[in-house]
């Protein structure tokens, strides 16, 4: 019930914009553990050296300040992108994530869960992502 992750594939001497964020959502079924008979189907996608994939829970996207405005996923996506686009490495645009979450919120308490995690396809043997 929660957003599809996003997969961003880096394009050689290209910047990523919101059109080229991958929604990760080939099957639409029950959620997860929804009902003990629930079925899935597995889906595989292969990733190459440098993709990134974020995961998040809706409560990132709809966060509100103490204005209660929201975030949204427009503001979610340029952050993310920009953070690819410029090169960011993995840990720093969780950094930076979290810190222009933590700055849109303002101390504001929050209503739902706020998760995200990414993952980076490793660019080389010796990287691990």
């Amino acid at each position: 019930s929660h957003d599809p992750p996003f997969l961003m594939r880096p394009q050689e001497g290209k910047k990523l914009k919101k059109k080229d964020l991958t929604p990760l959502m080939e099957k639409i079924g029950k959620r997860l553990g929804e009902t003990p008979d629930s079925q899935y189907e597995k889906v595989s996608i292969d990733l190459s050296p440098g993709d990134r994939i974020i995961f998040y829970t809706d409560g990132v996207t709809e966060l509100n300040n103490s204005e209660g405005d929201m975030w949204g996923e427009r503001q979610f996506a340029r952050l993310i992108l920009q953070s690819f686009n410029d090169g960011e490495s993995l840990q720093d645009s969780m950094k930076t994530l979290g810190e222009n979450i933590k700055s849109f919120r303002n101390g504001h308490p929050l209503h739902d869960d706020v998760i995200y995690f990414m993952f980076e396809c490793a660019k080389n043997k010796q990287q691990a992502a």
